[in-house]
């Protein structure tokens, strides 16, 4: 693929297309070549598999990722439900626009338990519409000894937990068609796109700007975690839907 010759060499290496066939490895050889489940895959791995799609989508639909990991997904206890902490609200759809200030910060909870759910559509046991959700962590719960992890999983608007004694960051390689792309997006489904809008030539300079205010046929949840941006010069860590 022809590249621009820069100044400055780039010391990255990238993977080049929206929707196409990708792979990456943390050792070598450890992608099958020409297969995805071998009876017996490198370096003792286990196969797995992450289907984005029906197993009777057309090839040409078919969205499909196969990890390589040191241990399967499953080899952990059972989940158990955790009523310590519902993060789930009841949610009421109104028409009009909100847009409110940062929520005060409570210095005895971590990440799980700082979850507050603002908005969302659709149902999680349907696989349809989302849930948005904010967190304001203030202390940091080290949920492993060196010895055993917690894992938490939201299922149905409601929290498990189960233990298991490896670390769940194991996956070695991966190759496949089903992973988030777009540009400026770092996390994406069929009904929502968590997307990052780092510093940016804007095409309207120096000429005359309309309104900021629009409706789209989506909702539109925007917050700023730090910086500026243009609607929000001052600053302020506001949300609106």
């Amino acid at each position: 693929m022809p590249v621009t010759n820069f100044s400055t060499p780039e010391k990255y290496q990238y993977l080049n297309g929206f929707g196409s066939y990708h792979e990456s490895e943390a050792i070598p050889d450890t992608l099958p070549i020409g297969a995805n489940s071998p009876q017996k895959p490198n370096h003792g791995l286990y196969a797995e598999k992450l289907s984005g799609t029906s197993f009777i989508a057309p090839r040409s639909e078919n969205q499909q990722t196969w990890a390589y990991r040191i241990l399967p997904s499953a080899a952990h206890l059972p989940f158990e439900r955790n009523g310590e902490h519902e993060a789930t609200t009841t949610i009421h759809h109104i028409p009009q626009q909100l847009r409110w200030d940062p929520f005060d910060l409570d210095d005895s909870v971590d990440w799980v338990h700082s979850l507050k759910q603002l908005g969302g559509v659709g149902s999680p046991a349907t696989k349809t519409g989302l849930g948005i959700y904010i967190y304001a962590a203030a202390s940091f719960t080290d949920d492993t000894d060196g010895t055993s992890w917690t894992i938490y999983a939201k299922y149905n608007s409601n929290m498990f937990v189960a233990n298991q004694s490896h670390t769940p960051f194991d996956v070695v390689g991966w190759h496949g068609l089903y992973y988030p792309y777009n540009i400026y997006t770092v996390l994406c489904n069929p009904t929502a796109d968590f997307v990052i809008f780092p510093p940016r030539w804007l095409v309207q300079e120096d000429t005359f700007r309309p309104p900021w205010y629009h409706r789209n046929t989506m909702s539109e949840f925007m917050g700023l975690i730090m910086g500026s941006m243009m609607p929000k010069l001052a600053g302020l860590p506001r949300s609106r839907r």
